[in-house]
C-alpha cells in the first residue's frame, strides 16, 4: 500500500488535472463560438491530454494499492 501522504498528493495532482480540462474545453467552446477553429481544436487537444494524465495517475494509484 502507498503512503498515505504520497496518495494525497497524487489525489490532488488529479483533481487539478480535472479542473485544467475542464478549464480547456470551456475555452475550447468559445473559441468555436467565435470562429477561432485551430485555437479551439489545440484547447481540445489539450484537454484530452490532461484526462489522459488523470488516467496514468488513477491506473497507477490502482495498482500500487492492489
Amino acid at each position: 500500500m502507498a503512503a498515505v501522504g504520497i496518495v494525497h498528493k497524487l489525489n490532488t495532482q488529479m483533481n487539478l488535472e480535472f479542473y485544467a480540462s475542464n478549464l480547456y474545453l470551456h475555452l475550447s467552446e468559445w473559441c468555436y463560438e467565435h470562429s477561432l477553429t485551430g485555437t479551439a481544436t489545440f484547447l481540445r487537444t489539450q484537454a484530452q491530454g490532461n484526462v489522459t494524465q488523470m488516467m496514468r495517475m488513477f491506473n497507477f494509484m490502482k495498482k500500487c494499492r492492489g
